[in-house]
């Protein structure tokens, strides 16, 4: 009977042959090593992978709360009309900033300073102060016998800054102005080469108009009253 043991030989043949397979082909020898390591790999690949999932769920959560905690509102909603502090308050028929109607003069022409010009008669006068391209000015009239105080009538302002508490002030323009109150022309006057119009309204505010349609200066004075009526106008050119 013939033995069907293999020749040690031929052993060392096949395995010299399973080697050089091998060392021919690095995707075998790749398998190879992968395939008694797959199961666990993957065991653990997944573990890796869901752990990595809980974490960035839970810094995207917490970043998106400390997002929504941080925004602020802004501190002043588009459209809505500016908080307007005190010192730089128009208030129709009644002040510009610290100065009122019928307030004593003589307090405000010692805090302004030296006027840069004006007018005076009959007990009435213009006071002016320049500041640089803009001016204040205030108008004033003495009750001589009765009261002796120069008490003021009409306020003028051409700087910027002053604001209603629906923002009118200087450098807005006339469709702006009348959106938020009614305006009658009452005339056109000039100041060197340009040429402005008056508006006025029954509130004790009026408006001096440039030919852009822009608001250059503001006049209060009481409510129902025309500011060219008064004795020393500040607009005394004004053509009706």
């Amino acid at each position: 009977m013939g033995s069907n043991r293999v020749p040690y030989s031929y052993g060392l043949k096949m395995r010299k042959l399973r080697l050089d397979n091998y060392r021919n082909c690095p995707l075998l020898i790749q398998l190879s090593f992968n395939c008694g390591h797959w199961q666990g790999y993957c065991r653990k690949s997944r573990m890796k992978q869901l752990i990595l999932f809980c974490l960035t769920t839970f810094l995207f959560a917490c970043q998106s709360a400390s997002q929504r905690n941080d925004k602020k509102p802004d501190s002043v909603p588009k459209g809505a009309p500016r908080v307007v502090s005190a010192d730089s308050l128009i208030v129709p028929g009644k002040s510009i900033g610290n100065i009122k109607l019928g307030m004593d003069a003589a307090p405000v022409i010692k805090l302004m300073g030296t006027p840069s010009g004006g007018d005076a008669a009959m007990g009435k006068a213009t006071v002016i102060w320049n500041n640089g391209d803009d001016l204040t000015a205030i108008y004033t009239e003495r009750n001589m016998g009765v009261d002796d105080t120069a008490r003021i009538l009409q306020i003028r302002s051409t700087l910027p800054g002053y604001l209603t508490d629906k923002n009118i002030g200087v450098g807005v323009t006339l469709d702006d102005i009348e959106l938020q109150m009614p305006v009658a022309r009452l005339g056109e006057y000039s100041e060197g080469k340009d040429t402005f119009a008056l508006y006025v309204t029954r509130a004790g505010i009026s408006f001096e108009i440039n030919r852009d349609q822009q608001c250059t200066g503001i006049i209060v004075h009481p409510a129902g009253t025309d500011p060219t009526k008064a004795y020393l106008p500040f607009h005394s050119n004004l053509r009706k």
